[in-house]
């Protein structure tokens, strides 16, 4: 297939948006081989190849991004994503740590830091993440519905509660949220 990357990208967003992430990775790997060296292609590259459950063929293409650009935080997240989908949370940790570590003020990685640390059973950790996101970012319903999780990992569900509650407030039509609150 040959074409524009642009229109190749395009291409690909569209059979993306129908579910066809097969027609969207030959899009990628067409733009990809019009620009070698372009790294939101690879990342796109990699992210369908993670879907499709090709977990080392996206591994290699994000290793391939760090050989290219050693201080790209985006290629650790999504290697703490292909980790997380092996089921190797303290590996996706160290990935998420890294990134967090290249972009202190991104605050969804350091819910994904979060998200490992309960996982892996290191409660007070996590708090202690989740307490920072809430100094940055005080109105964070996310950071709240986290701190919910690891209130009923430790049993308090009345913890848990006081959190999920808050959270609905700052996103009352989040029904997720709701679900917890229940």
């Amino acid at each position: 297939m040959r074409g524009e990357p642009r229109t190749l990208m395009d291409l690909s967003r569209q059979a993306r948006s129908r579910g066809d992430r097969t027609a969207s990775l030959c899009h990628l790997r067409a733009a990809l081989a019009a620009d070698p060296n372009q790294i939101s292609f690879k990342i796109e590259v990699a992210a369908d190849l993670r879907e499709l459950g090709r977990l080392d063929e996206a591994e290699a293409v994000l290793q391939e991004i760090l050989k290219q650009a050693p201080q790209h935080a985006g290629a650790r997240i999504w290697l703490g994503h292909v980790a997380r989908r092996r089921g190797d949370r303290a590996a996706a940790l160290t990935y998420f740590e890294a990134a967090a570590e290249l972009e202190p003020h991104n605050l969804p990685v350091k819910l994904e830091v979060a998200a490992d640390l309960r996982e892996l059973g290191r409660l007070d950790e996590a708090e202690a993440v989740l307490q920072e996101i809430l100094k940055q970012a005080p109105q964070h319903a996310g950071a709240r519905i986290a701190l919910g999780h690891v209130a009923r990992r430790r049993g308090d569900r009345a913890a848990a509660l006081t959190y999920f509650e808050a959270a609905a407030e700052l996103e009352p039509h989040n029904l997720p949220v709701k679900l917890e609150v229940a």
